[in-house]
C-alpha cells in the first residue's frame, strides 16, 4: 500500500516536472543578436539566397562560417535558436563554450538540453557577423544529419521573402522600404509573442483556434510535406471533414479542405493530424505544404504576413 502510494506520488512529481519544463522551455535563456553584430546592416537593403530543399522538404541555404560552406535549413518554428549546427558541422569549426543552456521539448516529446557556443566569422551573402551564438541541432531524420538550422531568433531581425517555386529566399532590412509590390496579396496580422501566432475560425463558426507558421513542419519522408493539425479529429468543426489514413496507421490522418478565416483572409488547406507527445502550443500550423503553394512575405517590423498563390 505504502509502495503504491509512493509510486503514485513519484509519477505526480514527474508529470509536474514535465509541465513546468514545458512552460519554461526555452525561457531560461534565449540568445540574442543585435544590429551592432551585423557588419554593414545600416547600408544593406537585401540579401537574396538560392533555396535548395534538403530531402526534397526543408528549405535550405548555403552560408560561410570561417570560410567553410555550411548548409542551414530555414526554420521559422525554431523559437529557441539563432543558428543551430549539426555535431559534424561544429566539429569542423573553431568555437568556444559559453555558460548558457536551456531546455526544449521536440516534436517527439523528448526533453533536450541545449548548450550554447560562440562561433566566429559567419557570412550570409553580404551580411557578416564577427561572432554569433550557436547551439547543436537535434536532427530528427537521416536527411538532416549534415545540416544546421537558422532559427526564429535570427529571422525576426529581418523582413523575409519565401518563394519556394522559384527557389528564392530574401532577407530585407526591415527599417527601410522594401522593393516588393504587395498589391493583391492577402494579409494576416500576427503576434510577436508567441511568435508568428494568430487566431482563426473554421469557416464562419465562432470557435477560435491558435495558429502559426512553421517552415520546418512537417515531413513524413522525402518529398512528403504537410501542414500540421494538433486538434482532436472529434472536434465538432473537424469531425465531418473527409479523412484519409496514411501508412495504414491511424497515427497519421490526412484531413482535407479545412477553411480557416482570420480578419479578411480565408485559407483552405489539407492538414495532417499527427499524434505527438510534444506540448501543444498551436491547433493549426501552416507548414511546408502552405509554403510550397504560396509566395510568402513576412513583415517583422509591422507583424504582418502577406501571401499569394505562387506564380
Amino acid at each position: 500500500m505504502g509502495e503504491e502510494k509512493g509510486r503514485k506520488n513519484s509519477l505526480k512529481r514527474f508529470l509536474l516536472l514535465i509541465v513546468i519544463l514545458s512552460l519554461i522551455s526555452c525561457s531560461s535563456y534565449k540568445p540574442k543578436i543585435t544590429r551592432n553584430q551585423i557588419e554593414g546592416y545600416d547600408v544593406f537593403e537585401k540579401v537574396e539566397l538560392e533555396l535548395e530543399f534538403n530531402g526534397g522538404v526543408w528549405p535550405t541555404v548555403t552560408v560561410l562560417i570561417q570560410g567553410k560552406e555550411v548548409k542551414l535549413e530555414i526554420d521559422t518554428g525554431n523559437q529557441c535558436s539563432i543558428i543551430s549546427l549539426s555535431g559534424k558541422q561544429i566539429s569542423e569549426l573553431d568555437y568556444s563554450n559559453t555558460k548558457y543552456s536551456n531546455y526544449v521539448i521536440d516534436i517527439l516529446g523528448k526533453l533536450k538540453r541545449n548548450n550554447f557556443y560562440l562561433v566566429s566569422e559567419l557570412s550570409i551573402g553580404d551580411l557578416y557577423f564577427d561572432e554569433i551564438i550557436v547551439d547543436i541541432y537535434n536532427k530528427n531524420t537521416r536527411y538532416q544529419e549534415n545540416y544546421g538550422n537558422i532559427g526564429w531568433l535570427f529571422l525576426k531581425e529581418f523582413n523575409l521573402l519565401f518563394d519556394y517555386r522559384n527557389k528564392k529566399f530574401v532577407l530585407y532590412n526591415k527599417d527601410i522600404d522594401n522593393d516588393i509590390d504587395l498589391e493583391g496579396w492577402n494579409a494576416i496580422h500576427f503576434n510577436e509573442n508567441p511568435y508568428l501566432s494568430f487566431q482563426a475560425t473554421i469557416g464562419n463558426n465562432e470557435k477560435l483556434y491558435n495558429c502559426s507558421f512553421d517552415t520546418g513542419a512537417i515531413a513524413l519522408g522525402k518529398d512528403e510535406v504537410y501542414n500540421l493539425l494538433r486538434v482532436d479529429v472529434k472536434d465538432e468543426y473537424i469531425s465531418e471533414n473527409k479523412k484519409t489514413i496514411l501508412y495504414e496507421n491511424d497515427k497519421f490522418l490526412l484531413i482535407e479542405n479545412i477553411e480557416l478565416k482570420t480578419g479578411e483572409s480565408s485559407i483552405t488547406q489539407n492538414w495532417l493530424r499527427y499524434i505527438t507527445p510534444q506540448p501543444q502550443m498551436y491547433d493549426f500550423i501552416f507548414g511546408g505544404a502552405f509554403f510550397r503553394e504560396h509566395k510568402v512575405f513576412i513583415d517583422n517590423k509591422n507583424n504582418i504576413l502577406y501571401y499569394k498563390k505562387s506564380d
